[in-house]
């Protein structure tokens, strides 16, 4: 469970580190607001529809040599970018990248739900804040290394630990633990398969609510981490390394926030906690664009990070609550969910910040979380 812990932090780290590293890239290739989201838009939906293929392939094979492939592959293509100086040739190894990342999430959620079945809430919550610790690193080590070495070096400084992580994962004795429980759970499979319908998982009116919603979590998620480092050096003059410590206290507040959604979603209604999540974090989105630099930037961005990562617990343990045999599947659906209107989010705030300026970008996502609460309150049952 630990190496599972730190693998989600290492493979957060991959992602979190491009947004830091977009003025540096943007500064070499001389991108626009626009391309800028195209790009990431691309990417997001790379890692988006690679979980489809995860999630099939976790509910038919070994989950942890899944995962101990993802690592591998993650390591070749992130060492490889110092190796290439074009911009077609950055933007083709970070598609190839982002789909061997997007690889990781659905067999671990199902190889967690099969192997803990009890307090589901609690264990997804610690595994999420593996991930936080994972964006919370990722920005600060981007902001120092890409600064004196240069952004590609970021990724040549990862490949190193994804590389050990494969290694972990091939003599890590996880497979004595998976046959002492092989056999429960295929007698679990076997009985779930007889008495479950064989139907689609879009049969489920439940499972697409909790689709949408994470859908809207994923355009908040995906707008405001893109962008807010460009806001900051754009429009408030801030270096690369002090703008990736302002998006690091931002999700710093993510690493205490999935803390407490997941615990709070063993206790109360997850539901209830998903709806607040939102409605509190739309209150905290519209304000930054009003506040002063180095005051309410800093105290917004914590409690923002809080309320809006302890939704995340809670709608992975709504999805392990649907009686289907093929959650791997369900899980891809949903990170695909959450990444394409994540994809979705970029390339709208990119434009926007073209349009209009980066500020509005913030009106935006503030607009969506306070209609994802609606959501929530009245179809999310």
């Amino acid at each position: 469970f630990f190496l599972i812990i730190f693998s989600h932090a290492l493979i957060h780290v991959f992602s979190a580190s491009l947004a830091p590293l977009f003025p540096l890239i943007r500064a070499e290739f001389g991108l626009s607001y626009t391309a800028v989201g195209i790009v990431t838009f691309i990417l997001s939906m790379c890692w988006a529809f690679s979980g489809i293929p995860a999630g099939i392939v976790s509910d038919k094979t070994d989950r942890i040599r899944v995962i101990l492939y993802t690592f591998l592959f993650v390591g070749i293509f992130s060492i490889v970018m110092v190796l290439v100086s074009t911009f077609l040739g950055v933007l083709l190894l970070l598609v190839f990248l982002f789909l061997s990342m997007g690889f990781f999430h659905p067999p671990v959620y199902s190889y967690l739900s099969d192997r803990y079945p009890r307090k589901k809430g609690k264990i997804v919550g610690i595994f999420e804040t593996g991930g936080s610790v994972g964006v919370l690193v990722a920005p600060l080590v981007a902001g120092v290394v890409g600064f004196h070495l240069g952004w590609r070096y970021v990724y040549t400084f990862w490949a190193i630990p994804a590389f050990a992580t494969a290694y972990l994962f091939s003599r890590f004795p996880l497979k004595s633990k998976l046959r002492r429980v092989k056999e429960d759970k295929d007698n679990k499979k076997k009985t779930r398969e007889k008495s479950l319908p064989r139907t689609g998982l879009f049969h489920y009116p439940h499972l697409k609510a909790i689709y949408l919603v994470q859908g809207f979590f994923g355009f908040i998620v995906g707008g405001s981490i893109s962008f807010l480092p460009l806001y900051l050096t754009d429009v408030h003059g801030l270096a690369v390394s002090t703008a990736g410590g302002m998006l690091a206290l931002f999700l710093a507040g993510g690493l205490i926030g999935k803390i407490i959604g997941g615990r709070c979603s063993d206790i109360w209604n997850p539901r209830r906690i998903i709806g607040l999540g939102f409605l509190l974090t739309s209150f905290f989105l519209i304000l930054i664009p009003f506040a002063p630099r180095f005051f309410l930037i800093p105290v917004l961005l914590l409690p923002a990070g809080i309320v809006f990562f302890m939704t995340m617990p809670g709608l992975f343990l709504l999805t392990a609550e649907i009686k289907t045999p093929n959650l791997g599947m369900a899980y891809g659906i949903q990170f695909l969910s959450m990444s394409g209107f994540g994809a979705c989010s970029k390339i709208l705030c990119g434009a926007i910040g073209d349009l209009v300026g980066l500020g509005y970008i913030f009106f935006l996502l503030a607009a969506v979380a306070f209609l994802a609460s609606i959501f929530v309150h009245f179809c999310l049952k």
